[in-house]
């Protein structure tokens, strides 16, 4: 089957729906399918040997997603003569303010010309602010956008059930698929822990919200006699390491607290399996399946605690074995912490299964069946 993905980025542009583009767009190709993507012009794509690495061609002629290019982003889709589009779809990634009218619009003319399409919304539209008239307006044309992208999509899929109530019409269309790990495809052989006397503490990412939680956690758990280390695995801004630093200083933790950098996938995945327990800190969205960090987490086969919040899917309640859930507070985090390193059966059990969930729902093998059953696509 032809497949087609348009997306603004892709990988090894720092993105990640780029990521997902790729490594999705990459399982496509070696399940014989003939794929393709179309995406913006940058030089790390122009540079990059697609079809040697992944299979795949990629066509990196659009400038910008603006209606002045309107003609020529709906004539390089229709000359690919897809047998499925595949939309990578979030508002900012295909305009400055987040209202992307162009899509739906080339959308309507590509179903007028028999063009199937799925739709991955990786975003759809900002909470609504009734105290703030700008974001309240956003928030309400990003709506109709996404719906319109929705009605005129064959299928639709989304990551998480929150995402799904942004969406109100023709709901048997849509499915929830969650995102896979973005530094390692699964394939790697997953090698057993050892036994480390100071445990290391893990996050891997770049998006630091909750995270300036982590020298209290440290600090709880040194006021039970208990130590650790941390390790952020990831580039963060200065300002961010600073504050956590700064923090961590006036408990005279900062020599616990390691920041990687930025780190190549492999190296990323190492350094996830060396460590003994991911704690998932976002403070009032909680756990996600829209993130590829979890992804990564339970692919390392580590066990995971993280806070609950309005976006944890009801897929962390239902498999609660293969992550402790808790809420956004740090002498609970702390205790639950100590309860795993003082139970050695417990903390390989909880790793067994967070390898488990990755094998069976995250893998990107697991994601390109999901894509093909919602899609009736012969597997």
């Amino acid at each position: 089957m032809k497949i087609l993905f348009l997306t603004d980025k892709l990988y090894p542009c720092f993105d990640g729906i780029g990521d997902y583009t790729y490594l999705l767009a990459k399982e496509f190709a070696e399940e014989g399918h003939e794929v393709a993507v179309i995406c913006t012009n940058q030089k790390k794509i122009s540079d990059f040997d697609y079809e040697k690495e992944a299979g795949i061609k990629v066509f990196s002629s659009i400038d910008s997603w603006s209606w002045k290019n309107f003609s020529t982003i709906y004539k390089t889709i229709k000359s690919q003569s897809p047998d499925f589009l595949f939309l990578q779809y979030n508002p900012y990634g295909f305009s400055h303010y987040g209202i992307p009218f162009i899509i739906p619009s080339i959308l309507l003319l590509l179903k007028l010309n028999g063009i199937k399409l799925c739709t991955t919304f990786h975003e759809l539209a900002i909470r609504f602010n009734p105290l703030t008239i700008k974001t309240f307006i956003i928030g309400f044309l990003q709506r109709i956008i996404c719906n319109s992208i929705h009605i005129l999509s064959n299928r639709s899929i989304t990551s998480i059930e929150l995402y799904s109530e942004y969406i109100y019409v023709f709901k048997n269309k849509l499915k929830l698929i969650p995102i896979g790990c973005n530094i390692d495809d699964g394939r790697i052989p997953h090698k057993g822990k050892t036994e480390i006397q100071e445990p290391t503490l893990t996050y891997f990412g770049s998006n630091p919200r909750g995270l300036f939680a982590v020298p209290e956690i440290l600090k709880k758990l040194k006021d039970f006699g208990f130590q650790a280390n941390f390790l952020f695995i990831g580039k963060f801004k200065k300002k961010v390491m600073d504050e956590i630093v700064g923090k961590a200083k006036e408990y005279g933790l900062e020599s616990k607290i390691r920041f990687t950098g930025y780190l190549s996938a492999t190296e990323a995945m190492e350094h996830l399996r060396k460590a003994t327990i991911y704690l998932g800190l976002l403070e009032n969205e909680g756990i996600t399946l829209k993130s590829g960090s979890v992804a990564a987490a339970f692919c390392a086969g580590l066990p995971v605690i993280a806070t609950q919040g309005d976006m944890t899917d009801e897929y962390f309640f239902k498999h609660n074995q293969n992550c402790i859930l808790v809420d956004n507070n740090a002498e609970e985090i702390a205790g639950e912490i100590i309860k795993l390193k003082s139970d050695s059966n417990k903390l390989k059990d909880l790793a067994k299964a967070s390898r488990k969930s990755y094998d069976q729902h995250l893998s990107w093998n697991s994601i390109y069946n999901q894509y093909c059953k919602h899609l009736n696509l012969s597997l």
